[in-house]
Formats: structure tokens, sequence, C-alpha cells
């Protein structure tokens, strides 16, 4: 049923205020369409006239209080008629749906949300009643389906806030697509979180986070998510695959070796597998033959030589197979021949150096220390199979139509860009004075040492703001390894991000493997910095292979 509220026309007429041409022009037609739809209203007339002139009135208004000056009379005028007008905007978005509008039934939805979250609004409240939430989820759904995405996600929060379980899950999916759609991964791995909290055994949910993880590069939520989503389907080939180069990525080859004897057993003939399996033994043997050679107690050293050979043997056999399906493979005459060499077997490691000398590669020398084999150019794993459908259903049929449905990474701008930008979007809002603020307090809040102040707490906030939003996800991989400098005893490692200078003694052969475990290297706790208007490295931990943890700023 309807709501009838009277309305009553408390229109502002000043004739000692002197309102620019545009502004005047403006205000007196928001007050005509005002005027014509409280009439329609006292007279009950057409319905489809009615909540035309509404809408028509709500946006005369909006108009207004964009153009006027805060605290002006004809801005306070458009706050108090667009109070009275909220109310019938839900009317008209129920009384277009249920005629079947659902273009008209939308603006009036989205109007109806979107005046209460008006900055005019910012310090007042407005009452919610028990029909809020459906307001809120069709605004949302219905954004949506139109591609405004950006727009979507605040309705989405809205409904969100509400605490209503019926479409709650179904809000957590659309909202985190539309995080997607406009490439805010990190905003939508927030909701996922937040949504698997909530919904831990949602496959659904936690592709949808294994897909934004991929995109944030974040192998650590990555990890979480993938997890999660093997305990709901534990013999998935794609899960398993992710799995197994997660634990490849973090040098955890054991691990990954038993996942894909798993996935051996299910893909015989699956070529990249086997590949997977063989790397995963070779570079097994480069960890224990590196281990045994820095091992000064010579049993302990000898067993880890004997493990570190059973697995180059099991690694001799598949690259074997490997190079029959591809005989040009550098990449695996390289790793085959090293494992030759660490076998002791020159015969075999000296006729392959011939054939990778005559295709143009390296020949393994039989005093190098074997060095890791990275198992991709990029290390992403492959995604999971993209979950249900892209456009927004909305559950509440009996009242409202659902609307019909009509997909790199974020460049860096410069710090001052992103500070000059941050700043004055901020002072702006501080600069308002807040309708329960008088004069005097305004004037003593908002003065030039205030500002200038302000301007100094707000730049703090910028920085601390700017390599939060531009380091989420960063990787590491594109770091170069500069020739190890023996004098100094020390590696240059070049980025992106600048230099950083890798103290490594020379002795036990430790600068060595060192440079042969670099493709195997990890970094952690990356700290940030602004140098000339960019983001800067200012410290890394390196964590070899081994385990062993070296922190440089």
């Amino acid at each position: 049923m309807m709501k009838k509220q009277l309305l009553s026309i408390g229109l502002l007429v000043c004739s000692c205020i002197a309102y620019q041409p545009v502004q005047a022009q403006s205000l007196d037609k928001a007050n005509t369409e005002y005027k014509n739809f409280v009439r329609l209203n006292n007279e009950n007339a057409d319905k489809g006239t009615l909540y035309v002139t509404l809408y028509d009135c709500y946006k005369e208004y909006v108009a207004v209080l964009k153009s006027a000056a805060p605290g002006s009379p004809s801005y306070e005028q458009a706050k108090s008629t667009l109070r009275d007008i909220h109310p019938y905007l839900q009317n008209g978005a129920i009384y277009n749906s249920q005629k079947g509008s659902q273009q008209n039934a939308l603006l009036m939805a989205q109007a109806y949300i979107d005046v209460p979250l008006m900055e005019a609004f910012r310090t007042e409240s407005f009452p919610k009643d028990n029909y809020y939430a459906t307001m809120a989820y069709f605004a949302a759904s219905g954004t949506y389906n139109v591609k405004d995405y950006a727009k979507a996600i605040v309705y989405f929060q809205e409904y969100l806030k509400t605490g209503d379980p019926k479409n709650r899950k179904s809000v957590f999916s659309y909202m985190a697509k539309a995080c997607s759609n406009i490439k805010n991964y990190t905003l939508a791995k927030t909701v996922l979180d937040e949504a698997i909290n909530s919904y831990p055994s949602d496959f659904n949910l936690l592709s949808m986070g294994i897909n934004c993880c991929i995109d944030l590069k974040d192998n650590e939520g990555l990890q979480k998510y993938v997890s999660k989503a093997l305990i709901i389907k534990p013999n998935d080939n794609t899960l398993l695959n992710i799995q197994g180069k997660l634990y490849e990525e973090t040098q955890e080859y054991q691990k990954a070796l038993q996942v894909y004897t798993t996935l051996r057993n299910t893909n015989p003939r699956s070529l990249d597998i086997y590949k997977h399996l063989g790397l995963n033994y070779y570079n097994l043997g480069v960890l224990f033959n590196n281990k045994g050679t820095m091992e000064k107690n010579s049993s302990a050293a000898k067993k880890l030589i004997k493990q570190s050979e059973e697995y180059f043997s099991a690694a001799v056999t598949i690259f074997k197979d490997v190079l029959a399906s591809d005989p040009t493979s550098l990449k695996y005459m390289e790793a085959l021949a090293t494992s030759y060499q660490c076998l002791g077997n020159s015969g075999e490691m000296s006729a392959l150096n011939n054939k990778i000398s005559s295709l143009g590669g390296n020949a393994v020398s039989a005093s190098s220390i074997p060095s890791l084999m990275a198992f991709s150019d990029n290390g992403v794993p492959a995604s999971p199979p993209a979950a249900t459908s892209t456009t927004a259903k909305n559950y509440n049929s009996l009242l409202f139509a659902t609307p019909a449905a009509t997909a790199s990474a974020e460049e860096v701008p410069e710090y001052q860009t992103f500070a000059k930008s941050y700043v004055e979007e901020k002072i702006k809002t501080w600069q308002l004075k807040d309708d329960y603020e008088t004069v005097d307090e305004y004037k003593a809040r908002v003065t030039e040492t205030t500002r200038d102040a302000k301007v100094k707490e707000l730049l703090a906030e910028a920085e601390k703001q700017y390599i939060r939003t531009y380091t989420q996800g960063i990787r590491f991989s594109e770091m170069e390894l500069k020739p190890y400098d023996a004098d100094n005893r020390a590696f240059l490692v070049e980025s992106k991000f600048g230099e950083l200078v890798v103290p490594v003694p020379r002795e036990n052969n430790e600068a060595r493997i060192f440079e042969s475990s670099w493709k195997g290297m990890q970094f952690k706790d990356p700290q940030f910095c602004i140098n000339n208007g960019k983001l800067a490295l200012a410290s890394l931990t390196f964590v070899t292979p081994h385990r062993q943890l070296l922190p440089v700023r």
C-alpha cells in the first residue's frame, strides 16, 4: 500500500537576498516543481504524473545544493525540501516497479538511497523503515546490471550495513565482482574476506577469492582460499594445480612433489604435470646438494649428498622423457646436464653440452654449483573456473522485477599528484562549516595557522595511504641480481624500486650458493618510502631456499 504523507510548503522568499542569476533560476525552477508535486499529491492525481514531477523536483534541488554555498538560504532550503520529499522517493520506486517501469523504479530507488548519503546530510540521520534493505538491494542490483560498478558498490555497502541476512551472500558476491570490474582488487579481497568468514563453505565465494588473489598476486591470501576450497573439493585438478604451484613458489618442493604425484596418477598423459614432477625432483636435488656442500660435518654431508643424488636420478628419468617429446628445449637440456654433473656422469654431461652449445645455450661447467630452476616466467597459477552469472539477481520479485542485464594492473601516479588530490579533498571537507557549529567556533577552528597544521597532518596521512595503496600485492620477481663484488663481499640487487646491497660472505661457497639459489629466493617484510616522488624500497629481507634470513636496508 502506498504511503501518504502531508507536505507543507515552506518556501523561503527573501527579497533582500541577492542570488547569483543561475542559482536563482535553478531555485525558482525547483520551487515550481515542488509546488506542482504538492498540488498533485493533495489532489490524489495520477501516480505516474505525480512521481515524474517528484523526480524532476529531486533533480532540481540536488542541482541547487551543488551550486549554492553551504549555509546559504538556497542551500538550506534545498536541504529542507529534500528531507521532505525523501520518503516519497521510496513510494515512487515501488509504484514504478509494480507498473513494470524498471528504469524509472531504479532512478527513484537510487535517489532514495542517495539523499541521506549526500555530504550536506553528513551529520544528520534519516529514519529507515523495514523496507530500507530491500530498497538498497534493488538500487545496488539495478546499478550493477547497467554496469555502473563504482556506484553499485556504494549501494551494496548500504545494504550490508542494514544487517539484513536475506540477500547478504549475493551482495558479497556481486560487490566483489563490481570491485574487480573497476580493478579495485584490494577492496574486492576485503569484501571476500568478510564473505568467506560468514560463509566458509561456499565454493563460489572461494573461487572468486582465488581469482582475486591471482589478480593481486597475493600468494598468502591465495593459499588461505585454496586450502579452504580443497577441503570442499579435495580432488579438484585445478585446485591441486594451483596448490602445487604455490608450494613451488615457496620452495616447498617436497609438498609440491606430493601434489603433482597425485595429479600424475589421475592425468598420466599430461606432459605439463610430468615436467613439474621432474623440476621438483631436480630442485630438491639442488637444495640437498648445496646443503651438503656447506655442511661441515662429513657424515651429515655424505647423507645430504646421497639424498641429492636420489633426487637427481629421478629427475634424469623424467627429463629424458620430456626431451623425447621436446628435443630442442634448452631449459630441460641444461637441467639434465646439471643433474648428470651432480651425479658425476661426465660422459653424458659432455654429450649433452655439445647439443646445448649447438642450440646457442650455456654449457654446464663441471665445477659449477647447481642452480634452482624456475617453473614459469611469472609464477602466477592458473585461475579456477569462473563463478556463476555476471548479472545481479533481485530476489524481491513480489515487489520488484529484476532489470534486464544488458570485465591491468593499476598504474601508480606520481606521489605529488596523489598527495595534492588527497589533501585538497580532505581540506575541502575540513573547511566546511558544520551545521551544529557556531560562527565563532568555526572562525576559531579554521584559521591560517590551523589550516597549515591540518595540511601537514594530511600530508603525513597521504604518504601512508599512497604506500599502502600502491604496494598491495607487489611481487619482486623482476629483481635483477648483479655479479658478485668479491672485494666488498656483496651483491647488488636492482629493481624498479631502487637498489639494495646484499652482503654475502665468500667463505664455504656461500656467495656462489646464494647466486645459484637466486631463482628460488623469497622476499618478506618489504618497507617502502617516497624518493623523488616515487615509491622506493627502504628495506627487504631475503629468504634463501635454506630458510636463512638476510635483512637488507
